[in-house]
């Protein structure tokens, strides 16, 4: 038996020798008592052959307080402490705190804390920290893993290391007493785990609890119907809460908290890096789309949900890029559906009516899907599957011009023999398309290949590939989108996206005044569609 459950035996004992039971008191309560025994006695027995363990790192001492009421203020005090410890100057420090994972107890008192943050001076970005605390040691000291490194998380999230007004800690201070924790602790039990990640956001249509309403108190029934409101893609600042204990995989019991940032322009969640154009697809297995971030949702026709199922078997997911949303509202919809035999269903009218087309047959799972519209209404749809000794490959492209039938095969770039499938589609004005070619494992970049007539003729396409590798752009995956700028110029993205880590993708801009080059290197970005 563990050693943390004959210590809750003893303690039941002990409890009814004196004469009162514990099923008198909450819930919450046991399994708070529950968790801090297990905390405490989780560390697995050493046995004397076992080799010497690993130093401890560097601690310092740090009592539990109200952090709900105190703020961050004695959580840096012991911070700075540390850092004096290793002898590091901590005159004039200043902080922002990028992601907290934040469980508290019965009392309001913190139980755990994990914390990423940045350090600055002057407001100039100085080292990133993870550190680690819980109320069993009382110890605060650093994530061993991270020692001295910028976390994988920020540099996936964040456009820039300056220091950021969204990101004090006075700010996230005030708005977890902002929290109506009384009532949480009521409807969702202790421990409550109190999470903050520096731009994250609710998903479009997803109920939230807007604290610009100024909500009395929180009732989950209240919640799960959207009365305290949903999410419509404008900029928010989010915290969650839930249950510690409770996974909460589909997401009903987790309550999110949105705030307006303190300065929208330095939050990655404005308005031109939200989604306009959205997907969700739910477990009891429908589609819905909105083109208006989030604000109205349209269901794909129930007939089609057969198809849906085919491609979230063989793919798991309907991919990112293999479907359509026009934002005009009688604009094109598509969707590349179906398992191993792949089928556009699509929409001409907005969708008024809904038509489906399959895409052949392929001699592995098609699992690389795209369809993408050009601003004439025009829509391009590929598919395509990996390559092996004795069956080969294949991909295809397909174009559908506005008014037309249906969709009709396009001739390949000679070199793209099906030997490696095409990975991206993307369709700009004037009959201006680029596609992006899967290459070997070896190769950061794709192939990528341009037609400035809707895919009539081709020709290869040439990019400075290491001006961004050498702004921390490691690979890039596929094309995501090609735009023709008011002063006639072109932009062109690629994204890592959906092969990026942690679930955020970097997205490359490449400019050029014509589309068959040159072109330069421009910016980085995260990908808006990351999820």
């Amino acid at each position: 038996m563990k050693r943390w459950m004959t210590a809750a035996l003893c303690l039941l004992l002990a409890v009814s020798l004196t004469g009162c039971t514990l099923l008198e008191r909450t819930a919450g309560q046991v399994s708070e008592i529950l968790w801090r025994i297990e905390q405490m006695f989780s560390a697995p027995a050493q046995q004397e052959s076992q080799p010497v363990p690993t130093p401890e790192p560097r601690w310092v001492e740090l009592e539990a307080y109200d952090l709900m009421e105190q703020g961050f203020g004695p959580f840096t005090d012991a911070l700075e402490e540390w850092l004096r410890q290793g002898l590091e100057d901590t005159e004039n420090l200043s902080w922002n705190l990028h992601s907290l994972s934040l469980t508290l107890g019965t009392d309001g008192l913190p139980l755990s804390m994990e914390a990423d943050l940045y350090a600055y001076r002057d407001g100039q970005f100085l080292q990133g920290y993870r550190m680690e605390w819980n109320a069993v040691t009382g110890r605060l000291y650093q994530d061993v893993n991270n020692v001295g490194t910028l976390m994988d998380r920020d540099a996936g999230t964040s456009a820039d290391t300056s220091e950021n007004p969204n990101l004090r800690l006075e700010l996230v201070a005030e708005r977890l007493r902002a929290l109506p924790q009384d009532d949480l602790q009521m409807v969702l039990g202790t421990p409550l785990l109190v999470e903050f990640t520096a731009f994250s956001r609710p998903e479009g249509g997803q109920t939230v609890v807007d604290m610009s309403a100024a909500p009395e108190g929180f009732d989950l029934a209240m919640y799960q119907a959207g009365q305290y409101g949903k999410a419509d893609g404008s900029p928010t600042w989010m915290l969650t809460v839930r249950q510690a204990e409770d996974e909460d995989r589909a997401g009903t019991r987790t309550a999110r908290f949105c705030f307006a940032p303190a300065d929208e322009a330095r939050w990655l969640g404005n308005p031109q890096l939200y989604e306009q154009t959205d997907i969700r697809v739910t477990n009891e297995g429908h589609l819905f789309y909105t083109r208006d971030w989030g604000e109205n949702w349209n269901a794909l026709p129930s007939r089609f949900e057969g198809l849906l199922a085919e491609c979230i078997e063989a793919c798991t997911a309907v991919t990112r890029s293999s479907w359509y949303i026009s934002p005009q509202e009688d604009g094109p919809v598509g969707f590349v559906l179906g398992g191993e035999l792949p089928v556009i269903v699509y929409s001409p009218d907005g969708g008024t009516t809904w038509r489906e087309q399959a895409m052949g047959s392929y001699p592995h799972t098609p699992d690389r899907r795209m369809l993408c519209g050009a601003p004439d209404g025009t829509l391009y749809a590929a598919a395509g599957c990996d390559w092996s000794m004795g069956t080969g490959g294949k991909t295809e492209l397909f174009r559908c011009s506005p008014g037309g039938e249906g969709f009709e095969a396009l001739a390949l770039p000679a070199e793209v023999d099906g030997h490696y499938p095409i990975c991206g589609v993307a369709a700009g004005a004037e009959g201006a398309l680029v596609i992006s070619v899967e290459t070997s494992s070896e190769n950061n970049w794709p192939d990528l290949y341009y037609s400035p007539d809707r895919g009539e003729s081709w020709q290869t396409l040439e990019l400075p590939w290491e001006d961004a590798q050498l702004d921390g752009v490691g690979f890039l995956y596929r094309v995501s989108w090609l735009r023709q700028q008011e002063d006639g110029s072109w932009q062109l993205c690629l994204t890592q996206e959906p092969t990026g880590v942690n679930g955020y993708d970097w997205c490359a801009v490449f400019a050029a005044q014509a589309v068959d080059g040159p072109w330069n290197y421009q910016a980085k970005q995260p990908d808006p569609a990351s999820r």
